[in-house]
């Protein structure tokens, strides 16, 4: 009856539960009764740093066994084992920004291209930060592709720096405080000197000029 994209039920926010609060059966085959929890669709609207809940999706034992099984829907059931991780991905367009963005714990559409640092000393934050930093876009103009778009096989390509414990804490201190709501502008100034610091740090001397 209804086509993509349509709405088909609106909920409460009394009705929805978060997917990390659930016991890890119910994370993986569902719960006995309704339980709506936020569905990542993706970053459509080309957003850094967090995209804003939107959706939801019943996850009620039912309506899981129908998704892994696709019997009625055709859905396309994967990534289960990342569903209790946070993660990051960005978007594939770029000007004068990467626009990268956390993805958090739940159910994701396949459209979302979800990754995972498995760096014990490298958080997601921190490389959601290198990312969306100037130097970061530039290097990646500069030395691995001109064109408008960084495809996944680019972004492997892209060397992360693991800091000192300090240098990481302070930089994912200035992520959390744009994620909480803060200037982020102000943030971005701090984020930028000392990821910019950071890596030419390490660069040759006789290479900077």
């Amino acid at each position: 009856m209804f086509g993509k994209f349509f709405l088909y039920k609106t909920v409460t926010s009394a009705e929805i539960c978060k997917y990390e609060e659930l016991d890890p059966e119910s994370q993986k085959n569902g719960t006995v009764d309704d339980c709506w929890v936020i569905y990542n669709r993706g970053n459509s609207e080309g957003l850094r740093w967090d995209v804003p809940a939107a959706e939801v999706i019943n996850w009620r034992r039912d309506y899981v066994r129908e998704l892994k099984t696709g019997t009625n829907t055709n859905s396309r059931w994967q990534g289960e084992s990342y569903y209790p991780t946070t993660g990051f991905g960005w978007v594939d367009f770029f000007t004068d920004r990467l626009k990268a963005f956390g993805v958090m714990k739940g159910p994701y559409s396949k459209n979302v291209i979800k990754m995972h640092s498995f760096c014990p000393l490298v958080s997601d934050k921190y490389i959601l930060a290198v990312l969306n930093s100037e130097f970061m876009a530039s290097y990646v103009k500069n030395m691995i592709t001109i064109t408008h778009t960084l495809q996944i096989n680019d972004g492997r390509l892209i060397p992360i720096i693991v800091p000192t414990s300090q240098q990481h804490t302070e930089i994912v201190s200035l992520v959390d405080r744009i994620l909480n709501g803060e200037d982020e502008d102000e943030c971005m100034k701090e984020i930028n000197e000392k990821i910019g610091s950071l890596y030419y740090s390490l660069l040759p001397k006789s290479s900077i000029r």
